[in-house]
């Protein structure tokens, strides 16, 4: 988890309650390098502590990259935040 991540996701206010939470559970998720096993899997279990549906967790994860707190990293297929004061917290599928 990186508590600047957490934080800067607390900060962020163009988003939506549930896009919130999914972004917060993003970063909290994260390790030390920003850095998740799986993807797939961690979207589940957000729809599971979001109690909402895993279609409804995509939904809301490809608004996050819409609106660019979310977007893939040059050259690679990872998912970084974009806290603007910290640089990318890269979140990467390993």
């Amino acid at each position: 988890m990186s508590a600047n991540a957490v934080s800067w996701a607390w900060e962020q206010k163009r988003v939506e309650k549930n896009e919130k939470f999914l972004l917060l559970y993003l970063a909290d998720s994260a390790d030390r390098r920003g850095r998740w096993a799986n993807l797939s899997d961690l979207l589940g279990d957000a729809a599971d502590v979001m109690g909402i549906g895993t279609q409804v967790v995509q939904k809301h994860f490809a608004t996050l990259i819409e609106k660019g707190l979310i977007r893939k990293a040059d050259r690679s297929h990872r998912l970084c935040l974009e806290p603007p004061s910290l640089g990318a917290f890269r979140l990467s599928e390993t």
